[in-house]
């Protein structure tokens, strides 16, 4: 199902719980997205998330839910 905001972009968030949630449990899911854009995400949230895997990815570390919220309050970007 889709999801419209007051201007009428239509995105799922639903979707992107799901794409952010095959990232943090298949890190190798990573490579098949290309270069998938933060803006790709509507929610915020979700591309502080992503931004924050895709850097884990960059730094050749392996990431999953643990350390992810771990490397996010280290930048001070947990609580968004």
């Amino acid at each position: 199902m889709r999801d419209q905001n007051e201007t009428g972009v239509p995105h799922s968030v639903g979707a992107e719980r799901q794409v952010l949630g095959a990232l943090l449990v298949y890190n190798d899911s990573i490579d098949r997205l290309g270069e998938l854009p933060e803006a790709s995400f509507f929610s915020l949230a979700h591309q502080i998330i992503y931004r924050a895997i895709r850097k884990q990815s960059s730094a050749g570390k392996k990431w999953d839910v643990i350390t992810t919220a771990e490397y996010l309050n280290a930048h001070k970007r947990l609580e968004q």
